[in-house]
């Protein structure tokens, strides 16, 4: 019973500081994925806790437009930003800060000719 109310309180102060983890949201997307991350994706020099290939989703716009209606944008600081980097690589990352100063990055990944990647990082700091 102790545990059941810890986990409550534990939620309740996570949703009162407008914080939210992404990671059940890249499990949606990535489905099984690796901890390690993969050759096309190590090329752009960012750091990945987990990463996948997805099976669920082919294009970074059907897993884009599935986040945007599942993610509670209204009530929680997420933030959600699109760019075409070198080599016309398309990344969209959503990033929001978490209860204990870390910050869950989601990134979604599509490089041509190599196709879509879902990525997972939390940070050290704040959020921009």
């Amino acid at each position: 019973m102790k545990k059941i109310l810890i986990l409550i309180l534990l939620g309740v102060v996570g949703l009162s500081a407008h914080a939210i983890p992404l990671f059940p949201f890249f499990v949606d997307v990535a489905g099984d994925y690796d901890e390690k991350t993969p050759p096309e994706l190590a090329v752009l020099q960012i750091p990945f806790m987990y990463s996948k290939k997805p099976a669920s989703f082919s294009t970074l716009a059907s897993a884009d437009e599935f986040l945007k209606d599942v993610l509670p944008f209204s009530s929680e600081k997420i933030d959600r930003k699109e760019e075409v980097m070198k080599n016309k690589v398309k990344r969209v990352t959503y990033s929001s800060p978490m209860t204990d100063g870390r910050i869950s990055i989601l990134y979604l990944v599509e490089i041509p000719g190599k196709g879509f990647f879902a990525a997972y990082n939390e940070i050290p700091g704040k959020q921009e």
